[in-house]
């Protein structure tokens, strides 16, 4: 798996590219602003195969926001 970085400019720009290259399922995509990673965009069936342990994380850091 290979990742390409994209500005959010040069994203915004080519955006049906960066959908493409993601759909394709070999490269995944990251979005930065002013140099730093904000998002990344990956294949749908990467992204469901993802999905429980993402909600996993997604509440452990709400939890370790309200606890700590």
């Amino acid at each position: 798996m290979t990742i390409s970085t994209w500005d959010s400019n040069d994203a915004r720009i080519k955006w049906r590219e960066v959908i493409d290259t993601a759909a394709a399922g070999d490269t995944d995509v990251v979005i930065t602003r002013y140099g730093k990673p904000v998002v990344a965009v990956i294949d749908y069936a990467d992204f469901l195969a993802l999905q429980e342990e993402l909600d996993d994380l997604r509440a452990t850091k709400r939890a370790d926001a309200i606890c700590c």
